[in-house]
């Protein structure tokens, strides 16, 4: 991916992100966070964050004058940039982590009951500190980035479907059956896309979550013997 590229895709998800607070400031009878678009923001960003990162190391970082922060066009005692200088060489980049601190403020995103649970809070957490070193993996494909993506923005919205149920219907059990094994489905082609799987903990956690609420849930003697039929 080009420079021109990667810029172009944080303008629009600069864009994104600001649209998405309009909506929440204009909005204020709705309380509840939507998570998949929080995490899908998080991961787009994470995602270009590493695209730069992967720009940069193979064509060379800019040299950064000491002083002003700006890129030096003399390379009179330079140094060079490095991940936490991104947002200043990139502005958009800072536009995306600026509006997603926002939109995360507007719906007390880090503080929310949910998220501080432990699963949830562990993939929050995972992505968070792979977006700010720069250092979430790329999979080769367009496509495998796309289940990537949404495997990990499914794995945490609907274990808070569940969490939001549960507060009227204390005895709900999820039965999306086709939803669950898609989700399944993803993973298994995620594990084989990535080694080793980023995030195979953290989903593994919250699908256990899930399906500790599952209708259909599998019992230890099935898991057992599904992951037989996997070997």
């Amino acid at each position: 991916m080009t420079i021109e590229q990667i810029e172009e895709r944080l303008n629009n998800l600069a864009k994104r992100i600001e649209g998405i607070n309009t909506w929440i400031k204009n909005n204020p009878q709705v309380t509840d966070p939507n998570v998949y678009e929080i995490m899908d923001c998080n991961v787009q960003y994470a995602e270009l964050v590493a695209e730069l990162v992967a720009y940069y190391n193979e064509f060379g970082w800019p040299e950064i004058n000491e002083e002003t922060g700006d890129m030096m066009l003399e390379k009179a005692w330079p140094r060079s940039a490095r991940v936490a200088d991104l947002p200043h060489l990139h502005p958009d980049l800072a536009n995306c982590f600026l509006g997603l601190c926002t939109m995360e403020t507007l719906r007390e995103f880090p503080v929310h009951p949910f998220i501080q649970e432990k699963a949830p809070y562990e993939m929050y957490a995972a992505v968070r500190m792979r977006q700010l070193a720069g250092t979430y993996q790329l999979p080769k494909t367009e496509e495998d980035r796309r289940i990537k993506r949404e495997l990990i923005c499914k794995s945490m919205s609907v274990p808070f479907y569940i969490w939001q149920v549960h507060r009227t219907e204390p005895d709900y059990q999820y039965d999306n059956q086709g939803e669950f094994d898609s989700m399944k489905e993803m993973f298994t082609l995620y594990e084989a896309s990535e080694e080793p799987c980023q995030f195979k903990d953290q989903v593994t956690n919250l699908f256990a979550q899930i399906n500790k609420d599952y209708k259909y849930k599998e019992t230890k003697q099935e898991e057992k013997a599904a992951q037989k039929e996997k070997k």
